[in-house]
């Protein structure tokens, strides 16, 4: 082997291993194994915050559309702001997280159903949806009790909530 074919095998050695650390490390979740658990606990936490809140916005249950403004300028705006900030910062979590433990994992996608069913009744009482608001607030409260029980060891990935409702004609917006 001459000193420039050695060369050119090393520099390809050198960019294939650059390469499939580049691969690995985008596979690698950002957040150890070993810290998942803890970083689950705050978005459980958060995500109950996140309920309670949302659960007295969806208690007013306002049938007009200046209503529905009120409560969106009163207490919604601030609830936007802070469910958006949850989900970005759980979402880079879910998507790297094949490392993590299978109860975690669990927790992790009870977590991202949990902020779409929440959202969503908070969408459903702006347009005084009043009926499905409360069906997708319960069916959000129990993601988070299954995400609780995925983060105590005790995940149940069978299960899945009833969503079989009828639908809901109320509301104010067209």
């Amino acid at each position: 082997m001459t000193e420039h074919t050695a060369g050119k095998t090393f520099a390809l050695i050198a960019i294939l291993a650059g390469v499939a650390y580049l691969g690995w490390s985008a596979l690698t979740p950002a957040t150890a194994p070993s810290d998942a658990r803890t970083e689950l606990a705050g978005f459980v936490a958060t995500a109950d915050d996140l309920y309670k809140r949302a659960k007295v916005i969806v208690d007013l249950n306002p049938t007009t559309d200046d209503q529905a403004d009120q409560i969106a300028v009163r207490v919604g705006n601030q609830w936007g702001v802070d469910e958006h900030g949850f989900q970005t910062s759980f979402f880079p979590m879910l998507k790297g997280g094949l490392d993590y433990p299978a109860d975690v994992r669990e927790g992790l996608v009870r977590i991202a159903q949990f902020d779409n069913f929440v959202f969503d009744a908070i969408s459903s009482s702006y347009s005084c949806q009043n009926m499905e608001a409360h069906r997708r607030l319960a069916v959000a409260g129990q993601l988070l009790e299954h995400a609780k029980m995925a983060l105590q060891g005790h995940p149940d990935p069978d299960w899945d909530p009833n969503l079989d409702w009828p639908d809901d004609h109320g509301q104010c917006r067209r």
